[in-house]
């Protein structure tokens, strides 16, 4: 029997933030519920407002994350690039995802559904705690940036930002 397309991935998952610390035979248990999915060149692994019914580790490509504003503008949040993960609203019971996850080249994610990701977070406390790091460093993020939005000069925030794009994107 040959073993499935993605059971070669521990090791490389192994470096996730999301996997830090998780036993080795835990994590090839955790990878063998994913789905492997392909995603090509310009398409979406999903939509803003789409059902956020799965969550996503990119394993190749990248993978540019936007929404639209109410005008119809295109707002790029940020690039994702392999070990990042995404679309992870639906295991925190998010009806929906609140943005678009777009390749920007040829890529390809494991897939969880949603409620396997919530049995995987009750199962397994290091990838929970790990989740909550997550978070937390999201949230740090983000009153950063609001911090600097309302305190710094244009200038200095436009360089900021397109050294953060030249981080993310290269």
């Amino acid at each position: 029997m040959q073993p499935p397309p993605h059971a070669n991935l521990g090791d490389q998952l192994g470096h996730v933030p999301l996997f830090k610390g998780v036993a080795s035979e835990a994590l090839r248990q955790i990878i063998a519920l994913a789905q492997l999915r392909h995603v090509a060149y310009g398409e979406f692994f999903f939509n803003e407002g789409d059902d956020a019914l799965e969550f996503f580790v990119l394993t190749t490509g990248r993978v540019k994350l936007t929404q639209l504003t109410p005008e119809g503008h295109q707002v790029v949040l940020g690039h994702i690039g392999p070990g990042d993960a995404f679309g992870g609203v639906g295991a925190f019971g998010d009806p929906a995802y609140p943005v678009s996850a777009e390749t920007v080249e040829p890529s390809t994610a494991l897939a969880w559904t949603s409620g396997t990701m919530q049995h995987v977070l009750q199962q397994h406390s290091t990838v929970a705690l790990n989740a909550i790091h997550f978070v937390a460093d999201r949230l740090h993020d983000l009153q950063r940036r609001y911090r600097q939005l309302m305190t710094e000069r244009v200038e200095r925030r436009v360089a900021r930002a397109l050294l953060r794009l030249v981080r993310e994107a290269g």
